[in-house]
C-alpha cells in the first residue's frame, strides 16, 4: 500500500475505472473552467465593447487568448509526439497530446495573464509549460512543477514590463465599466497601503469599499487577471469537480481556510478595525487575488500534490502558510504562484512522510514527527505577523493612498 501511493500520478481505482478515465478527468475540468472563461469574456470583452471602450479585437480578445494558449499546448505537445516519440502519424500525436492533457495547461495559463496581454507571451509560456517542464521530464505523471504555474513564472520573469503595462491598461476600462472608485488590483492596494505606512495600517475604505463591497469583489466585480476574479465561479468550480471526483476536497478547504486563519491573526494582532475584530481582512485576503483559482484549479494538480491524505493537509497547510508569508512581508504582491512552486518540490518528501501501511499503529516516533511539522509551520506563521507589527507605527506618517492614479503590475505575479 505504502509503495502504491507513492506512485506517479494520475492514477483511477480499479471500480472506477469504467466511469472515471483521464480523458473525463481532463474533460471535466474544461467544463468547469468554462464559465470562468465566459464571464472574462463577457466582462474584459463584450461588455466593454458594448459601451464603445474598445474595438472589435479588444473583444475577441479574452476568448482569443484562451484559443491560442489551448492551440499552443496542444500542438506544442503534438509535434512532440511526433519528433521524439514515434507516433506515426499527425493523428496518432494529437491523440496522444490529447490524452497527455496538454490542453490544461495553455488555458489556465492563459486564464492568469492579463488580457491585454500580447498573443506571443502566452505562446511563450505554453512552450515553457508543455515541452521544457513538461514533455522533457518524461511527460504526465513526471512533471515536478504545475506546468502552467511554471510557464506563467517563466513569462512574467521575461516580460515583466510588458505584463505590468498590459495590467495598466485594462484598469482603465475595468473602472469604465463597473464605476468603481478604485483602479488597481486590490492586492497591490494592499501593498502600497501597508508598506507606505511602515505596518499594516490598512485602511477597509482603501481596500474594500473602493472596489464596491466585498460581496462585489466575490462575485467578480474588480480588476484582476481573467480566471481569477470571479470567486463564486471559482466555487462553484470546486463543487462541481468534488463531485465528479475528479479533484480532493482536503487541498482547497485546508489551503483556503489556512489562508483566512492566518490573516484573521494578523488583524487581530495589529488591531485592525471593524466588525468581529476585522473579519474583513481576512475574507478580503481570500476573495481577492488568484488564492481560489489557485486552490481548485492548480493547487489540486494531480502530479505535484502529494497522493496521501494526511500529505494532502500537509502540503496545502505548507501552501497556504508561505502564501500569507509572501503577500504580506514579501516582495510579491499575490504569493499564490511562488507558494505552490515552492511545496510542490516538496511533494516527494510530503508523501513518504505521511504515507504508512495500511494497519499501522500510531508511534511516538510519528507523533513527534508531526509535531516538529506542526512547530516549524508555526514558527514560520508567528515570523510572518511578527513581522507585520515589527515597524513601530509612530514612526510612520499615516499615507493617504490615492487607488485611482496609483498603478501596480501583474496582481498574480509571485
Amino acid at each position: 500500500m505504502r509503495k502504491f501511493l507513492l506512485e506517479k500520478g494520475p492514477y483511477l481505482r480499479s471500480v472506477d475505472e469504467k466511469r472515471i478515465s483521464t480523458e473525463r478527468m481532463m474533460i471535466d475540468v474544461i467544463i468547469a473552467l468554462a464559465p470562468i472563461i465566459l464571464f472574462g469574456w463577457i466582462f474584459y470583452g463584450i461588455i466593454p465593447f458594448a459601451k464603445g471602450y474598445i474595438n472589435f479585437y479588444g473583444m475577441i480578445k479574452p476568448f482569443l487568448n484562451v484559443l491560442v494558449g489551448a492551440a499552443s499546448s496542444l500542438v506544442f505537445e503534438s509535434l512532440y509526439f511526433l519528433c521524439f516519440k514515434k507516433s506515426g502519424s499527425i493523428k496518432n500525436a494529437l491523440l496522444d497530446a490529447k490524452n497527455s492533457f496538454a490542453l490544461i495547461p495553455g488555458i489556465i495559463l492563459a486564464l492568469i495573464l492579463p488580457v491585454n496581454i500580447q498573443l506571443y507571451v502566452i505562446v511563450y509560456g505554453c512552450f515553457f509549460a508543455n515541452i521544457v517542464f513538461k514533455m522533457l521530464f518524461g511527460g504526465l505523471g513526471h512533471n515536478i512543477f504545475n506546468p502552467a504555474l511554471i510557464g506563467y513564472a517563466i513569462a512574467v520573469t521575461t516580460f515583466s514590463g510588458l505584463v505590468a503595462e498590459s495590467l495598466d491598461t485594462q484598469s482603465v476600462f475595468v473602472n469604465q465599466v463597473i464605476n468603481i472608485s478604485a483602479t488597481s488590483t486590490p492586492l497591490a492596494a494592499l501593498a502600497t497601503n501597508s508598506k507606505m505606512v511602515g505596518s499594516f495600517l490598512v485602511d477597509k475604505n482603501v481596500l474594500v469599499n473602493g472596489y464596491g463591497g466585498l460581496f462585489n469583489m466575490f462575485i467578480g466585480l474588480k480588476n484582476g487577471m481573467m480566471g481569477e476574479v470571479s470567486g463564486v465561479l471559482c466555487v462553484a468550480a470546486f463543487i462541481y469537480l468534488l463531485v465528479r471526483k475528479v479533484i480532493n476536497w482536503r487541498v482547497p478547504v485546508f489551503y483556503v481556510g489556512g489562508v483566512f486563519v492566518l490573516t484573521y491573526l494578523v488583524a487581530i494582532v495589529n488591531k485592525i478595525e471593524g466588525p468581529a475584530l476585522g473579519i474583513w481582512f481576512p475574507t478580503f485576503n481570500v476573495v481577492t487575488g488568484g488564492l481560489l483559482f489557485g486552490a481548485v484549479f492548480m493547487a489540486t494538480e494531480p502530479v505535484t500534490t502529494p497522493k496521501t491524505p494526511n500529505g494532502k493537509i500537509i502540503f496545502a497547510l505548507g501552501c497556504a502558510v508561505f502564501t500569507v508569508l509572501f503577500r504580506l512581508i514579501g516582495m510579491f504582491n499575490e504569493g499564490v504562484c511562488t507558494a505552490l512552486l515552492f511545496m510542490s518540490l516538496f511533494t516527494p518528501i510530503i508523501d513518504k512522510f505521511a504515507a504508512k501501511n495500511r494497519g499501522s499503529i500510531i508511534t511516538s516516533k510519528m507523533v513527534l514527527r508531526y509535531l516538529v511539522l506542526f512547530i516549524l509551520f508555526g514558527l514560520i506563521s508567528f515570523y510572518t505577523i511578527y513581522k507585520t507589527t515589527s515597524v513601530p507605527k509612530d514612526d510612520y506618517p499615516i499615507v493617504e493612498i490615492d487607488v485611482n492614479n496609483y498603478m501596480m503590475g501583474d496582481d498574480y505575479n509571485g
